[in-house]
């Protein structure tokens, strides 16, 4: 967008980009400084055959490319697992839940009704809420 501001960028910086990469040493390559890490790989996309550069051939392996992979689906894995489960994908779990829930309270108040009833039955209630003509079992 702004070729005025790149050029003034390689007025400024070319000569020391071109001179740290003319002297770069191993100790140099991996300080902001240096930055020739990330230069060869610009190169690649200008190689004929970069599976057979020693400086890419690590990368063109069958091993190196199968622990890419399973180094992706675990960190794929771990944030998968730290996010919630979509609202979509969560309205079955949702269901489920809830007819447990209607099971689990179908019989717990079939049996508190019946009690009250038995007792009411057989006593008044102190306060009279719970007579055999009030009470309604809807099950």
């Amino acid at each position: 967008k702004r070729p005025d501001k790149i050029a003034e960028f390689f007025k400024l910086y070319g000569p020391q980009i071109l001179s740290n990469s003319s002297s770069s040493s191993s100790s140099s390559r991996s300080g902001p400084e240096g930055c020739t890490d990330w230069r060869e790989w610009f190169l690649l996309p200008y190689l004929q055959h970069p599976e057979r550069e020693q400086r890419f051939q690590v990368y063109f392996s069958t091993e190196w490319s199968a622990l890419l992979e399973i180094s992706f689906r675990n960190f794929l894995s771990g944030v998968m697992r730290c996010l919630p489960l979509p609202a979509v994908l969560r309205f079955n779990t949702d269901r489920r839940l809830r007819l447990a829930l209607q099971q689990q309270v179908r019989p717990e108040g079939t049996a508190a009704a019946v009690s009250v009833a038995a007792c009411a039955e057989s006593q008044p209630c102190p306060l009279g809420w719970a007579t055999s003509s009030t009470w309604h079992t809807s099950v």
